[in-house]
């Protein structure tokens, strides 16, 4: 090759060069046979804004609930009830979901009856029933209730009225509860607190 030193500088930098770029589109360029990429249609990434007004998208359910158990002093007890909870419209408890809202209990025993309303939040699922709550697998209530007893209750006078104050836990569907009641109405005897609880299935 003829020419001074400058020349061949100037094509040993045009040789890089040329080379770089091609090495670059060869990066870029897709394998042959390789299948084009397809655009995603709009909707496949929502926005911020979006997943907010699907969160916001929510509307009241009405779930039933249920429980057996050993309590004292009503001894054998079957309760029933309800609890109120908001869930995404789109979205039902058929599979397992978290459900918190007020809540309604009718107790009937043996020995006694009762009546509870507070707030419970459980995770659980309705399965094919859709309404009833047939699975509980944890959760926890607090509530204000009532109960009188009849004949047969476990250290507990025949006809008595109490008021008072319960909690409840339930761990793959093993049922705990614990009140402090206060013996109330006509001819109570002053300070007359007593510890109820009981142990089964349900929430």
């Amino acid at each position: 090759m003829s020419g001074g030193p400058a020349s061949r500088t100037m094509v040993v930098c045009i040789v890089v060069a040329v080379g770089i770029a091609a090495g670059a589109f060869a990066d870029e360029a897709p394998p042959a046979g390789a299948p084009h990429p397809v655009p995603e249609p709009p909707g496949v990434h929502p926005t911020i804004d979006e997943v907010r007004a699907h969160d916001a998208d929510t509307t009241r359910r009405v779930y039933a609930l249920g429980r057996v158990q050993i309590d004292y002093p009503r001894r054998l007890t079957a309760s029933s009830g309800f609890i109120v909870t908001r869930l995404p419209r789109d979205f039902d408890c058929t599979t397992t979901c978290l459900i918190q809202g007020p809540t309604v209990h009718g107790t009937l025993g043996l020995s006694g009856a009762g009546l509870a309303v507070g707030y419970g939040s459980l995770v659980g699922e309705t399965g094919a029933s859709g309404s009833f709550l047939r699975h509980a697998f944890v959760g926890w209530g607090a509530r204000a209730a009532y109960l009188r007893t009849w004949r047969g209750a476990w250290d507990a006078p025949e006809g008595a009225d109490y008021a008072g104050v319960e909690a409840a836990a339930t761990a793959a569907q093993f049922a705990l509860t614990f009140g402090v009641y206060r013996h109330v109405g006509a001819g109570a005897p002053e300070a007359d607190w007593r510890v109820f609880f009981g142990a089964g299935w349900g929430f």
